[in-house]
């Protein structure tokens, strides 16, 4: 499996996990309805003990909620991960060598011509026209990348050509041709990765259950307490648990 497979897989997950929140407490509710009613149509429980039994069955519904939204986080979190892991390693890839062997002989010969003329460029603006005319007919990633590999001595040719006056505002138009042949250097499925990468910023640890529909729903279910750790299960600390672990001590 490629990087570019493992990163949109991983984004699957992430985009698969959010988009099951509703689905997941609409089952859950149901379930927990019909359990309701099995209490409120059971002929041996008094209208006290029928409350009780409901108290105890949303007490435990709601715990074992938590250890799904649990779940949910913990995969949730991994997929955020390998999606931006992923993107970074596909950024980090370059470019793949065109099958055709005869462009990169014809692609050396001409970079090579064009170095050779920058070096013997005497005029700044010349020089500029020269590389600016030579990276717009690049269309190969490959060979953009080779242009950014060398793109320091470039500069460096360019600027000596350049009267020490005008050097600030030759920095500037290299600085632009330059953003010009990273365009040509990135792949499709890179410009994808980018993308990818910045947004996982902003997912990882934002809240499965947000505030409005899917929270209203915990809190209508399962009350405010279970409510305050739906986002953060991990903190869920089992009061009944803990009591009967110092009883046993």
């Amino acid at each position: 499996m490629s990087q570019y497979q493992k990163m949109k897989e991983a984004l699957d997950n992430v985009q698969e996990i959010r988009g099951s929140v509703m689905s997941k407490l609409a089952s859950t509710k149901d379930a927990f309805k019909d359990m309701i009613k099995d209490v409120q149509l059971d002929p041996d429980l008094s209208p006290s003990g029928k409350q009780k039994k409901i108290e105890l069955i949303k007490k435990e519904a709601g715990k074992g909620f938590l250890s799904i939204a649990k779940e949910m986080k913990d995969n949730y979190q991994q997929s955020v991960i390998k999606a931006k892991v992923n993107a970074e390693l596909l950024l980090n890839e370059k470019p793949k060598k065109p099958e055709m062997g005869n462009n990169e002989n014809t692609f050396t010969r001409q970079f090579n011509d064009l170095k050779m003329k920058l070096m013997l460029e005497s005029r700044a603006n010349y020089a500029m026209d020269y590389l600016n005319d030579f990276i717009r007919q690049q269309k190969d990633p490959f060979f953009a990348q080779q242009i950014i590999d060398e793109y320091p001595q470039l500069v460096q040719t360019v600027l000596g050509a350049a009267d020490p006056a005008d050097s600030a505002k030759y920095k500037v138009e290299l600085s632009r041709t330059l953003d010009n042949v990273k365009k040509v250097a990135i792949t499709p499925e890179q410009q994808e990765a980018a993308e990818i990468y910045e947004s996982m910023d902003g997912a990882f640890n934002r809240d499965l259950f947000g505030r409005g529909l899917a929270m209203d729903t915990v809190q209508e279910l399962f009350g405010r307490d279970i409510a305050k750790y739906v986002n953060n299960p991990e903190h869920f600390v089992d009061e009944d648990e803990s009591e009967g672990n110092e009883g046993a001590e």
